[in-house]
């Protein structure tokens, strides 16, 4: 058992801590709370504790909502304050920039926040074949807590959780999760379909642009910030041409159309490129081109054939952007670079790279909060030379 004073939330949830034996991270903290908490486990080299009790809690501390909390692994940061939840991701997304990117000179960062709760329109539900019961998975453990109602949840999600017994046991096998996405007027897509109550793809209006989204393939969270995040990207993007790097279903692609002339969407998957060149038929644009490429491909094979474009979009995984795209970008020098990010630690990496060694200028930065509740980030820089 370890006593501990808190310095700072770092990116991940944790909070940093300093003692004799050096740094520890602790979970469900706040800074300048002390705490005493157990090593369980170790990230990266550093020791990681469990809370045991609050010593001298933290003012920003609240009372979790759900009746879940604790045991459900999502929802790590329900007990602090959601104006301090904003403030801690800012933060994060600042100081990774400065200490892994080694930029020293970063504008304001705006912060889109959300409503609180109900803003999920996708989750992955796990399913707990023998109890007949989907929920999450429980903190630190692969076994399944079953979830009645989720406060983060749409109401139709939540209507799937409410008839868990009915569609597990309808279920094929077998079958460990069930990804859900609720679509327009009720409507629910998932994967594996559920016999009686979801089809394998649904739409998703969005400022007056409809997409096709299938219940397995990847689109943007929450249902409240999807406009904003969408007009915040076409507003810092313009000009003859743009290439759409990891386009999805192409929901950035649609949202920009009409500031450029010409348009490529790049996307590995044939099966989300065949639904984004529908997505962009579908709301009569007849100037944007899919390629199911990888990015690296498309660098290495696709590229010398184009024009340079003035604007390249790039959404990528969490591990960020490989060496070959980095090194293809480069070469390419547009522009503009709009890099959205749902890992800040990778996209000051990349970031570094881009003004460090091509002399690219993070003029414009934004946080939309994407996840309230969790510590997840979603973050938006633009680059220009």
């Amino acid at each position: 058992m370890i006593q501990c004073t808190i310095e700072k939330i770092m990116y991940g949830g944790y909070g940093l801590a300093r003692t004799d034996n050096g740094v520890l991270f602790v979970e469900q903290v706040l800074p300048e709370e002390t705490v005493t908490a157990e090593i369980y486990t170790r990230k990266g080299g550093v020791p990681v504790a469990g809370l045991l009790e609050i010593v001298k809690p933290s003012s920003y501390r609240r009372q979790p909502a759900c009746q879940y909390y604790g045991a459900c692994g999502g929802c790590d940061w329900q007990y602090i304050h959601y104006p301090k939840q904003l403030e801690y991701k800012r933060d994060i997304v600042v100081e990774c920039l400065n200490r892994i990117g080694k930029i020293e000179s970063v504008p304001e960062m705006e912060t889109v926040p959300s409503p609180e709760w109900e803003y999920r329109l996708r989750a992955q539900l796990k399913v707990d074949p023998s109890a007949s019961s989907l929920g999450f998975y429980r903190r630190r453990s692969n076994n399944v807590v079953k979830i009645d109602n989720c406060p983060l949840l749409t109401n139709k999600i939540n209507g799937v959780l409410e008839m868990q017994k009915t569609i597990v046991n309808g279920l094929p096998q077998p079958c460990k999760e069930i990804k859900v996405v609720a679509g327009d007027n009720g409507s629910i897509a998932s994967s594996p379909v559920i016999p009686h109550f979801s089809g394998v793809s649904t739409e998703i209006t969005v400022s007056h642009k409809v997409f096709t989204v299938s219940g397995d393939s990847f689109f943007q969270g929450n249902r409240f910030l999807l406009e904003k995040l969408g007009y915040r990207v076409k507003e810092y993007a313009s000009g003859n041409f743009f290439v759409d790097m990891y386009g999805g279903v192409g929901f950035f692609s649609v949202m920009l159309a009409d500031n450029f002339s010409q348009g490529l969407l790049i996307e590995s998957s044939r099966d989300l490129a065949g639904l984004a060149q529908k997505n962009i038929s579908r709301n009569a644009f007849n100037h944007i081109a899919t390629d199911a490429v990888s990015a690296e491909h498309f660098f290495k094979e696709s590229v010398h054939s184009l024009p340079v474009p003035d604007c390249i979009i790039i959404d990528p995984p969490r591990p960020g952007l490989t060496r070959q795209v980095r090194e293809g970008i480069r070469n390419l020098q547009p522009r503009t670079v709009v890099y959205i990010s749902c890992n800040p630690s990778t996209q000051a990496r990349d970031a570094g790279f881009f003004v460090k060694k091509c002399g690219y200028k993070i003029e414009k930065a934004a946080l939309f909060d994407l996840y309230p509740q969790t510590h997840h980030i979603e973050s938006v820089l633009l680059l220009v030379l």
